[in-house]
């Protein structure tokens, strides 16, 4: 038996109240105790960098040129000179999300910035200030936390200070190991700037969804959906569909990310065979050949389609004749894939099954939609939620 549970550490109540310590915004220009920065060494043949620990008076930082002090960074403001102890400088700066994201210590592959940032556009999340009652968006799947950065920079807008929140983050992971560990990570970026907009917890997505169901009930809020969007990055994501569409609003967006496309296409089965009140909208893949902070999209066409057989020995797929049994290097151009629904196998050209004269028979085609390039690995597809008509 699952359950789930708030993790609600005393890290939440410093950095929920903003009144207790300033923040930091883009403009802020001087380092104090507590702030984490980026150094960039200015001369030499390599560009090194350094993400530091948290300031402390007393403290150094270790760097291949030698150390620096904490105390010639604090009072110091951004882009600012420091010498290491054998006369190399660094440029400081606050860091950019991507190189913090990319540089804080780690526990499991983040998804990296600029993938989620592209994952947070793909959602279509769009906040006012304040909105009553407040937007909740789920995430299944908190891992690094690097998701759950840029949601809560989506969202940051609707929780203006000293006001009660108008959009909440609800992220949750089955390791209560990397949900602390994300919850470090996103209340060491700009001193919390973004942590008061998620909640995290520990557990199972489909009992959270049941959970939030009961609990909303016993306090008298009205019942039926409450989440404008929902994140699944987990394995196994299709025996959570069910319970994300029903904790969808309509209309409400759900974005699936699966290291394969396979996965997908698990889900549009399940979607098909159980009538969950999902549509898709699109598939994107993410480049497993980036640099290490994402870049190579390229969006999928994955959908049921009808196979007819025109004749004996060929079959129509969306109006381009294949012949049965063809093998990958006689599949018409652009590397369509045409695949029997039940196939385990990886997506790629193969034999198309043999039927008869005349029937039609559902098939799953997927393949790289042509012409469309949009500016880690992996496979994001979006789903709407259907209305009740």
């Amino acid at each position: 038996m699952f359950t789930t549970t708030l993790r609600r550490s005393p890290t939440w109540t410093r950095q929920a109240t903003p009144s207790l310590r300033r923040l930091i915004s883009s403009n802020h220009q001087t380092f104090e105790e507590g702030d984490i920065v980026h150094l960039r060494r200015i001369a030499g043949k390599t560009s090194s960098t350094i993400l530091s620990q948290p300031l402390r008076p007393g403290r150094k930082i270790e760097t291949p040129s030698g150390r620096i002090a904490h105390n010639d960074i604090i009072g110091a403001n951004t882009r600012d000179i420091v010498s290491s102890c054998k006369g190399t400088g660094y440029c400081v700066t606050f860091p950019t999300i991507d190189e913090y994201v990319t540089n804080v210590r780690r526990l499991v592959t983040p998804v990296y910035p600029h993938d989620a940032a592209t994952i947070v556009n793909l959602l279509d999340i769009h906040v006012d200030s304040a909105p009553n009652p407040p937007i909740e968006i789920f995430e299944a799947g908190t891992g690094h936390g690097s998701l759950t950065l840029q949601l809560c920079r989506a969202v940051h807008a609707a929780n203006p200070p000293s006001r009660p929140r108008g959009a909440i983050i609800h992220t949750i992971d089955i390791s209560a190991r990397h949900s602390e560990h994300a919850e470090k990570v996103v209340s060491g970026f700009r001193r919390g700037l973004y942590r008061k907009n998620v909640d995290f917890y520990v557990g199972n997505p489909t009992q959270w969804i049941k959970n939030q169901f009961t609990k909303r009930a016993e306090e008298g809020k009205p019942p039926g959906p409450f989440l404008s969007h929902a994140i699944l990055d987990l394995p196994g994501t299709d025996e959570y569909l069910q319970a994300m569409s029903d904790g969808l609003l309509p209309d409400g967006v759900l974005g699936v990310f699966c290291p394969s496309v396979t996965q997908i296409a698990d889900c549009l089965k399940v979607i098909k065979k159980t009538g969950i009140p999902l549509s898709k909208e699109a598939v994107i893949e993410f480049s497993p050949h980036g640099t290490g902070v994402g870049a190579g999209l390229r969006a999928w066409n994955v959908k049921w389609t009808t196979v007819r057989a025109k004749e004996r020995g060929k079959v129509d797929v969306e109006g381009e004749e294949v012949k049965v049994g063809a093998e990958a290097g006689d599949m018409p151009a652009e590397s369509e894939s045409v695949v029997d629904v039940d196939t385990e196998a990886e997506l790629q050209p193969k034999e198309i099954p043999p039927i008869a004269e005349g029937a039609t028979e559902d098939v799953l085609v997927c393949r790289p939609s042509v012409g469309d390039r949009l500016v880690g690995g992996g496979f994001f597809a979006v789903f709407r939620k259907r209305g009740q008509s």
